[in-house]
């Protein structure tokens, strides 16, 4: 059976937690500015090949 005390955290154990999601939150933004800046090097090269294409 739990009780009270092993349900809630320490402060530290509380501490971790906040800077873990954080840094989580931070990685997903990170990866998803790489996609996206991925897929502006993919659609300027496609438009350059188009260009070129057409010349």
């Amino acid at each position: 059976m739990l009780t009270q005390a092993s349900l809630t955290l320490s402060p530290l154990e509380s501490i971790r937690k906040h800077l873990l999601d954080d840094n989580f939150e931070l990685f997903l933004i990170i990866i998803k500015t790489m996609i996206s800046f991925q897929s502006l090097i993919s659609m300027i090269g496609v438009f350059s090949r188009t260009l070129a294409n057409h010349r």
